[in-house]
């Protein structure tokens, strides 16, 4: 046995239809096998619920490009007894809980399950397929609790900076919205480019700064881009700005970085060598303890989006 570490992913919860709740859309579609391509098939499970949380897992069958058992005494090589007539693959679960009065998800990032941008495509695809009216979700992630208090705190922002991994897979219905960052894309994959970087900056004195609220559009969609496809997408993001210094009488610099000072939590699971199951309870027990002593910090993180 060996004491494992597990990143969890923490999001603000929105959707487009405000007459629709987050639990009502994935009790729709519990239980439900969809295949997400590249011989992956994923499953949301409920684990319990009740009025404040949702508690459940992603369960993933990883159904091609399995590894064969090897024997490093023997030096040889053999294939796993899996029946691939009956769908059967590699297990892999991703635990997560769903907090119903601050919209937050806490979601257990495993490198070789269910990614978010996957998730989030699962409960789309699946939602709509059967909905009159589509839904659109998306997830933003919290700042740490001191970064959130200074960002409140600057009033004039003055530069932002963003760098893009061109992406490889389509994103059409990113690039569809005309906009400054959706161009920038399009034309760093016509030309073949590997990143795109971005800056927006006015010069001078700190007197005047960008619109607030263009500012916030922009990062949502900057947000948008890296949990609604690929967190890798985004190599870069950092707002500059001041802020008044009441004690000294003085606009002082400030940065924040939405990568660096994201809301990160971790839990410990113990974990052998060669598992008989996914520890889907280990898991979701570990989870739910950490959930528990972040709930107060949701009440100050969650409105931020």
């Amino acid at each position: 046995m060996a004491i494992r570490r597990k990143k969890l992913e923490t999001m603000k919860v929105t959707l487009s239809n405000d007459n629709l709740s987050f639990c009502e859309v994935i009790n729709q579609i519990e239980n439900t096998n969809y295949n997400e391509g590249q011989g992956k098939l994923i499953a949301l499970h409920r684990i319990r619920e009740n009025s404040d949380y949702f508690l459940g897992y992603m369960n993933t069958t990883k159904q091609k490009g399995i590894p064969p058992k090897h024997n490093p005494r023997e030096n040889t090589f053999e294939q796993l007894p899996i029946n691939e007539g009956d769908g059967e693959g590699l297990g892999f679960s991703n635990v997560f809980i769903f907090d119903k009065t601050h919209q937050v998800i806490m979601y257990e990032f495993n490198k070789n399950g269910c990614y978010l941008a996957s998730f989030r495509n699962y409960i789309r695809h699946l939602y709509n397929n059967d909905a009159e009216e589509r839904l659109n979700l998306s997830f933003s992630p919290l700042l740490r609790l001191e970064a959130y208090q200074r960002m409140l705190q600057v009033d004039i922002y003055k530069t932002l900076e963003v760098k893009i991994a061109t992406p490889i897979r389509p994103i059409q219905d990113f690039l569809d919205e005309n906009d400054a960052l959706s161009s920038a894309i399009s034309t760093s994959q016509l030309l073949q480019s590997d990143t795109v970087n971005l800056k927006f900056d006015i010069k001078g004195r700190p007197l005047n700064g960008m619109p607030t609220q263009a500012i916030s559009n922009l990062i949502r969609r900057i947000e948008r881009l890296a949990t609604g496809y690929d967190e890798s997408i985004v190599e870069k993001f950092v707002i500059c700005g001041y802020y008044n210094d009441i004690e000294n009488d003085t606009l002082r610099k400030d940065e924040i970085d939405f990568l660096l000072d994201r809301y990160q939590k971790t839990f410990n699971v113990d974990e052998p060598n060669v598992l008989s199951n996914t520890q889907t309870h280990e898991k979701s027990t570990a989870l739910f303890n950490v959930y528990w002593d972040c709930k107060g910090d949701f009440e100050i993180l969650a409105p931020i989006v």
